[in-house]
């Protein structure tokens, strides 16, 4: 059998994982979506592989494919080593002087594993610093949700003996970045002085250094992280690789003003 052809085999096989992903596996889209892309890579090697036979270009052609593939792997190999790291620093000095929640999805009004995760995470974290610190949630609605973010975070943290006093609803942002803005507002209007005095952020331990670089260039919030862990391997890893794209996404955005 031929490489091109076996190549051609192992593309189909990714194709129908994808598919797989995208309608049956909750959680798992962006690896599936990403299968399909790498089933496409491979359709294209394949291609390669067959022109470089026949012609001079297809083989220059070949070589360029094979340098982006590498350099791709490369860097994707070192920023996902420097999430792991990042994700994986506790929290450290003092107690902070304000605590920022930050939202993920919610299903109607329950929050989803990845929002559970965090919460569950908070919870603890909050039995350990002073009962008056002030929490911020934040996170507004989007597609599927009957209510914010913020109000399915405020009712499971009051269902489980986190006093309503103390915590301070954010409903607007969309986005990571809004998440920050907004709650910087927030802390700021309680007399909070974010750059002077830590905010302990919760988030999950894979979106935690696209936290610390956002609060870093747009924001003035000296964060420390509080990291959740996802309870399931598989979705840590596919929440582990979409955070690439992510990070490298906020990076272009800032240096491009966007």
């Amino acid at each position: 059998m031929k490489k091109s052809v076996r190549i051609s085999l192992a593309a189909a096989g990714l194709a129908l994982l994808a598919g797989m992903g995208i309608w049956f596996i909750p959680g798992m889209k962006f690896s599936a979506w990403l299968c399909g892309g790498i089933a496409a890579a491979l359709l294209l090697w394949a291609g390669l592989i067959r022109w470089s036979e026949k012609s001079r270009g297809g083989k220059v052609c070949k070589v360029i494919f094979l340098a982006c593939v590498i350099m791709g792997i490369l860097s994707f190999a070192v920023v996902e080593t420097f999430l792991v790291k990042v994700g994986r620093i506790p929290p450290y000095g003092d107690p902070p002087a304000a605590v920022v929640v930050l939202g993920a999805g919610v299903n109607g009004t329950t929050p989803s594993l990845v929002l559970a995760s965090r919460l569950n995470a908070a919870k603890t974290y909050l039995s350990q610093i002073p009962s008056d610190t002030p929490v911020i949630l934040s996170g507004g609605q989007g597609p599927g949700e009957d209510v914010t973010e913020a109000q399915a975070m405020y009712n499971y943290l009051t269902a489980v003996g986190i006093s309503g006093e103390r915590l301070y609803l954010e409903e607007r942002s969309t986005t990571t970045a809004e998440n920050l803005a907004y709650s910087e507002t927030i802390l700021s209007e309680l007399g909070i002085d974010t750059y002077n005095n830590s905010v302990a952020v919760v988030t999950n331990d894979f979106h935690m250094a696209r936290v610390r670089y956002l609060a870093d260039f747009e924001t003035p919030i000296t964060v420390t992280g509080v990291p959740a862990r996802l309870p399931y391997w598989w979705l840590t890893a596919n929440y582990y690789t979409r955070e690439y794209f992510a990070l490298a996404k906020a990076m272009w955005n800032r240096l491009n003003g966007a």
